[in-house]
């Protein structure tokens, strides 16, 4: 999360969401789970077992 946000300032979780995009494309489920956390964190979208 922070060597996106170093490196893509503001626009960190849309350069992340695109990381998770390419992945998903790609049929990589472990590096697009990646992603979506880290978009997760960036944006402060709970994870999908919270609550639960």
């Amino acid at each position: 999360m922070e060597a996106a946000i170093d490196l893509f300032g503001d626009e960190a979780a849309t350069a992340v969401a695109h990381c998770g995009l390419e992945a998903w494309t790609d049929g990589r489920a472990d590096d697009f789970a990646f992603w979506v956390d880290i978009f997760r964190s960036l944006t402060g979208v709970p994870s999908a077992g919270a609550g639960n």
